[in-house]
Order: structure tokens, then sequence, then C-alpha cells
């Protein structure tokens, strides 16, 4: 990707984030205050409208209870009229306790009759002997809006006593009056109310998208259609996304009224309720457009201006790693890329003295590789000769500890006390020659030697070795204490040798100690794992610390302590050829302690 495409997204990404994120940030704001009004301005209406239905029927009871308590015809005839021209009063009539109509005053003068014939009415007239009753909304074609209601109230003597029943038929043109006014609803709201009879509920009203079907739509319980009204006919407020009787999606609130046993819904379309939000997505898009447009045009040119020097810097390096160091490619730019050029200018005039001693440093960098080769090969040789001289000396001195043997069974009779204590001075030194034999021989093979890594455990390995060297120390008295040994990736048979010789070490300057005490453990530190084997023996003194893993290098003498003076150089090439380090800490008389580190 070139430098100019680089600035350009740069540029853009600057640029636009913020805009993108502003923009974002608001959009969702205005979205949820939208949402908010809009809500808000439904579940008004729905108060609004239940508590003016209620204000309605409240006033109709109160006007039946005086009605009920009335004495004289005249004043039942005045109140006709008053609530005639009110609110739509079809019929008042008074009913004794055998069922005759014993005054009656309506709008139609066949209605009485059939009024009080109607199965349906006289149930309605029998809940109306124990209390201020209103019926369900039936169909009344000679009412103005179609459709009426009964409400019956009890008439008491004065000895309290029921005596009749009075009744008021009412058109509902007042009620479908306040539930069809839509303001506030724009095109596609309203209002609605129902109630729940069995397992469905009922429009009570004429639907604005459906007038027709007044008390004849009805939606299930527990379908997904029409939840708003299902929820305000079960007793339930509340508001919400829901879909409504036509199965368009809509934004309602709803309310209970319990006097009615009604449930009452304001709801608009989704998309009329949101369609200022969609407005402005639009308009938010386009200004983005625009906005990416301008930028765009603005980081192009921007790029342009910071690429065009960088690019001839560019082509100025090329012709001066091509071999031209006369070259300069310096500007009059007073910026950054014009200091940048004229110390490119500087360091090329630095460069063209350098080369001048880059033959001579070839020249050294060959004769140390030279060396370094001449060096490894004389390693080599000298591992070879190591070797091929502890071969060798095997067989002699078999020889010599062969007949020394036999010398000692034959002769052994005719030797005094001296000569047989020389004869064992020659066995020790043929068994100590044959030891150093064996570890050269072993420390050669170790340069040769290529690794074979894996991860183990290497817990495993020091319980066998402890195992195996056991067996020579049944007589002494050793508390090995065993920490926690880490994993690592090693050479199984090289590791098992570098143990050996420690552990073999620590035994060997801890043989004076009635108690011996040889601890074990590791830790990880970093990329590495670090090993100790930590014993109370004899320790050495620090001075002579260096020495401890050189070749036949010994801190005690030979009659105190056994040995080679090679088991630690083992040990130190081991570590070394799994590139890790081998150090000793110690003190006189308190013990020494042995470190090894493997790479994790």
């Amino acid at each position: 990707m070139s430098i100019r495409l680089k600035l350009i997204i740069i540029f853009l990404a600057i640029a636009l984030i913020p805009i993108i994120f502003v923009s974002m940030i608001t959009f969702h704001n205005y979205t949820n205050s939208i949402e908010d009004t809009r809500f808000s301005q439904m579940r008004y209406l729905t108060v609004i409208k239940a508590e003016r239905i209620e204000a309605y029927f409240n006033n109709l009871k109160a006007d039946i209870e005086i009605a009920a308590n009335s004495k004289g015809t005249e004043f039942l005839d005045n109140l006709f009229k008053q609530l005639e021209s009110s609110i739509n009063l079809n019929a008042i009539m008074i009913i004794d306790k055998k069922g005759k109509i014993t005054y009656e005053k309506n709008s139609h003068s066949h209605r009485i009759d059939l009024l009080v014939s109607e199965e349906i009415h006289k149930k309605e007239l029998e809940a109306g002997k124990k209390g201020v009753h209103f019926s369900d909304i039936y169909s009344d074609n000679n009412s103005t809006s179609g459709f009426s209601m009964m409400i019956t109230a009890p008439i008491l003597d004065s000895r309290k006593v029921l005596s009749g029943v009075v009744a008021f038929e009412v058109d509902m043109a007042p009620i479908y009056k306040l539930i069809q006014d839509v303001t506030g609803l724009g095109e596609t709201g309203e209002t609605l109310i129902g109630k729940k009879f069995g397992n469905e509920v009922i429009y009570l009203n004429p639907l604005r998208n459906d007038p027709q079907t007044t008390l004849k739509k009805r939606v299930t319980i527990g379908g997904s259609v029409g939840r708003p009204i299902q929820e305000a006919s079960t007793g339930k407020k509340g508001f919400g996304e829901y879909f409504d009787y036509r199965g368009v999606k809509v934004i309602a609130a709803w309310q209970y009224i319990p006097s009615l046993d009604w449930g009452v819904v304001a709801k608009i379309d989704y998309r009329e309720a949101f369609a200022d939000i969609e407005n402005l997505k639009k308009l938010v898009i386009l200004i983005l457009c625009i906005v990416i447009f301008l930028s765009g045009i603005m980081a192009i040119s921007l790029a342009q201006s910071v690429s065009a020097p960088i690019k001839k810097l560019t082509e100025g390096a090329e012709i001066i790693g091509s071999g031209n160091l006369d070259y300069k490619v310096g500007t009059c730019m007073k910026d950054e890329i014009g200091t940048l050029s004229r110390s490119f200018d500087k360091m090329t005039g630095d460069l063209k003295k350098i080369t001048a001693s880059r033959d001579e440093l070839d020249t050294e960098i060959t004769e140390r590789k030279k060396a370094e080769e001449e060096l490894k090969a004389l390693n080599k040789e000298l591992e070879a000769f190591t070797y091929s001289v502890s071969h060798d000396l095997r067989s002699p001195l078999r020889a010599i500890d062969g007949f020394s043997k036999i010398l000692m069974e034959e002769y052994n009779d005719k030797l005094n006390d001296e000569g047989r204590r020389q004869f064992n001075i020659i066995s020790a030194n043929i068994k100590r020659m044959g030891e150093l034999i064996d570890d050269l021989l072993e420390l050669s093979r170790l340069g040769r030697k290529e690794i074979t890594c894996s991860s183990i455990n290497l817990k495993d390995i020091l319980f066998s070795v402890i195992n195996e060297l056991k067996s020579n120390i049944i007589k002494r008295n050793i508390d090995f204490q065993i920490k926690e040994i880490p994993e690592a990736a090693v050479d199984r048979v090289l590791i098992k040798q570098v143990f050996i010789n420690l552990l073999t070490n620590a035994l060997k300057f801890t043989s004076h100690k009635n108690n011996a005490i040889i601890e074990i453990g590791g830790n990880v530190e970093g990329n590495k794992a670090i090993y100790y084997i930590k014993d109370n023996g004899v320790g050495f003194d620090m001075q002579y610390a260096h020495k401890l893993f050189g070749i036949f290098q010994r801190l005690h003498g030979q009659e105190e302590f056994e040995g080679t003076g090679i088991g630690l150089a083992i040990v130190k090439r081991i570590i070394n050829k799994h590139g890790g380090e081998v150090w000793a800490q110690g003190k006189v008389n308190e013990g020494a302690t042995f470190y090894f580190s493997l790479p994790k």
C-alpha cells in the first residue's frame, strides 16, 4: 500500500469517524426522543378517553339514581327532555315488581313493549333490581348510531323495599363520537374499546379502517393480532409495539375501565408514528455522503502534498542505492520532509566516507571466519585425539591390571606387608587411571554427540537416578528432600548424566556427615527453568568457584575425596549444549549448591 493511499485512509478516518459517531449518537437520541413523545401521546390519549368515558357513565349513574328516587311523572318527563337532548337518551321506563310498565317516555312510540319483551332485556331489568347495572352494547336500528345500551336501577319505597325498576336506554352516539375523535392520531390512528367474552375480545365501536364491523370484529386472546385490546380487556395497562386487528405494526397504549369491564386502546401505525425518524435517517445519510465526498477531495490534496516530496526522496534513495553517492535529493522545503531530505544528503556523504573502509572490514570478517573454522577444526582434531589416546590407553592398562592381579595371587604369600602395600597402591592407581580414561572418553563423546530434545518430566529422571545411587549408600543416613521440579525440553540421556554427576558429587562431599541432607528443586524465571542440588557437606571457598567446572580441576586432595576432576566439566558441557548455564555457591564446612538453567 502506497504512502499516498495510507494518508488518504488516515485523513478520512480522522475526519469521518467523529462525524459518523456524533451522527449516530444524535440520531439515537432523536429516535429515543421521538419514541418517548409518541408513546407519551398514546398514553395521554388513552387516559383522557378512559376518564371521559367513565365520567359519562358516572353521570348516567347519578341521573338514573335521581330518577329512581323521583316521586312524580312530571319530574321524569322533564328529566327525559333534558337527557334526550344532552346525551341522546332514547327512553325512560318504570316497571313494577310484576313486570308491568307503570311509566314510559321514549323517542319511538313502538319501542317500549319491544324493550320489555326481549329476553336479553329481561335479564338487564332483573339485574337492575340489585343495583345500578350497565348492559352490554346491542344493535338498535332506531338509534342515531345504530347501537344502544340499557342502564337499570332499583326503586325502593319508604321502607327500603324494592317496588320496581327504572330503565334508561342510551344511544351510543356520544361515546362513539368521543372514541372516533382522531385528534392527535394522524391519518392512521384511532381509539378502540373492547370487551372480553370467553376467550375472545369483541370491538364495541366502529373501526376507522372497517366501520361496518361494530360488535362483529373480534380477536382471540393469546393470538398475535390485536394484542393491545387483549391486554386492555383482561385488566392490564401498558404501551408498546404490536400488530393491530389488521395485522399492521402499530404503537399503542391501553387501559382497563373496571366499572364497565371495557378495555380502551389508542394506537397509530408504526410507519406514520416514526416517519420523522425515517426522514432524519435519509437526511443524515445525505449529509454523510456530502461530507465523505468533500473529505475525500481534501484527503487526496493533502496526501499529494505530502507524498510528492517523499516520492522524490524515494527515487533519490534508489539512485544512491544503485551506487551513485554523489546524487543530492535536498529540497528547499521548510517542513520536516525538507529537513529529512537534507539529512539524507548528509547521510549520503557520511556513507561515502564509510564505504572507503568497507573493503578492510570485509577482509577482517573473512579472516575472522577463517580463524573460527580453523579453531573448530582444531577442536574436532583435539576431541578425536583425546578419544584415540584414551581408547589406546585402555589395552596396556588392562594388561598392567591383569598381570598385577596374577602376581598378587601367585606371590602374595612371598611378599611382606610393605610389598602388599605397594601392590595395593599400584592397583588403586590403575583403577584411578581407568576412571580418568572413561571420563575423558565420555567428554570427547559429548563434543560429537547431537542432542535430541523433548519435553520431559525431570522428576521421574531424578527419582530413577536416586534409586540407582541408593544401592551404593545403603549404610548411610541421607535425607533426600525433593522440591518442585519444572518440566523442560531436554535430551533424556544427557540430562540423566547431569543428575548422576551432581548427586554423586553431593554424596561424596557429605560422606563425613552423620546426617547428610541433599535438597533438589527448581523454579521458572521468565523464559528459563533454574534447578539446584544443595548439600550440607564440606562446601568450598567461593574464591575458587571459577575452577570447579574445568577439566582435572580439584579443590580437595585425592586422599581426602576420590574423583577424576572431570565430572563437573561433563555437566558444564551438557548444559551448554542445551543452551543453558551452570554455576555454584558454597561456604567452607557449610555445604554447597550447584545450579543449572535450561531454556523453557
